[in-house]
């Protein structure tokens, strides 16, 4: 699980396919060939001959040797897609955690394997680990389709109603250092969840100092020199020389 792709997963992985044309082989009642139902949902004829034929797959031949039962890792599995639209999608640590706690209760106290985690998500491959940073707390409040969808209605008619040249329209670009900052951490989350971008990662605290950039440019390409924030009351040569170019300028806040 080293990756942190997502968008190059199928749909439907192999043994779901598999399993659908075995349902839609018997929902068929013989009207449809097992050929026509192969190549429909891209699965070797054989294969689906063997099923259709009592072949039991090899995640159902597996589930002897597993430790946490089918219900079990179900459970988890849906802890995890809770955890992901309430905003807190869990650590791999996490996941290992719960594992472990499912197994205590039940008098397994034998140590999970170092492969466990690998194997949970090839038997769920609707999940996956990706790395999320930190969401500044008022974006997440602010992350709104009727707020944003607002906001450039108004600025279309502001431009339109003031004949707003183009050269007069800047784009400001606020960036920030912050004390306290939560990192990039990889956490696991629903495949389909992250490819409607409906995962927000976690929201930062607002107890932190900040060392703020902000950088100008307008829509005709011409540029203003940054301007960077630094929390204090007295000015340091040093940052000057480190700048080059640019104005800094210093708050009680950053």
């Amino acid at each position: 699980m080293e990756s942190d792709l997502y968008y190059d997963v199928p749909e439907f992985t192999k043994p779901q396919r598999i399993d659908m044309a075995h349902k839609a082989w018997e929902k068929a009642g013989g009207s449809i060939t097992i050929r026509e139902i192969a190549r429909k949902f891209d699965i070797c004829r054989e294969t689906l001959r063997k099923r259709i034929n009592g072949a039991t797959s090899k995640a159902e031949q597996s589930q002897a040797l597993q430790r946490l039962s089918v219900g079990e890792e179900e459970a988890i599995v849906g802890w995890i897609k809770q955890l992901g639209e309430w905003g807190w999608p869990p650590r791999v640590s996490q996941l290992r955690k719960m594992a472990v706690e499912l197994l205590y209760a039940k008098g397994d106290k034998e140590e999970l394997g170092i492969h466990w985690t690998d194997r949970f998500f090839t038997r769920h491959p609707e999940l996956k680990a990706k790395f999320y940073g930190g969401l500044d707390r008022q974006r997440a409040l602010a992350s709104d389709l009727a707020i944003i969808s607002a906001w450039f209605d108004l600025y279309k008619e502001t431009v339109i109603k003031y004949n707003v040249d183009l050269s007069n329209i800047y784009n400001i670009d606020e960036k920030g250092i912050l004390i306290g900052l939560i990192h990039k951490t990889k956490v696991i989350v629903s495949i389909l969840e992250a490819r409607k971008g409906a995962i927000k990662g976690y929201t930062q605290p607002r107890n932190q100092e900040f060392v703020t950039l902000i950088e100008c440019i307008s829509v005709s390409r011409r540029y203003l020199l940054p301007w960077i924030t630094f929390k204090g009351k007295q000015q340091n040569v040093e940052w000057m020389e480190m700048l080059k170019e640019g104005h800094i300028a210093l708050s009680n806040n950053g």
